[in-house]
């Protein structure tokens, strides 16, 4: 899988819905929510985009892709900022 052509990001910024070209030309839509783990007296130890998981979010048109990223977002309560 190649880099992200695209993010469609969430007004907040703690989701984010990443759109990739796969080898066969389709577009995936992966859905990523950010991670803080946090430890009392410490702070913060780690942070990072995680991937949650969703039904196959494949396309065959960029627009589509976007459209579905945005309904992701939508699904988790985070409206995109788009």
């Amino acid at each position: 899988m190649s880099e992200p052509l695209e993010e469609v990001m969430s007004r907040k910024g703690d989701w984010k819905a990443e759109i990739s070209q796969r080898d066969d030309g389709t577009y995936r839509v992966v859905l990523l929510h950010w991670m803080e783990e946090d430890v009392t007296d410490f702070g913060t130890i780690a942070s990072f985009w995680s991937e949650v998981r969703t039904g196959a979010s494949i396309s065959d048109s960029i627009e589509r892709a976007r459209a579905v990223a945005r309904e992701l977002l939508r699904s988790q309560g985070a409206d995109a900022d788009v």
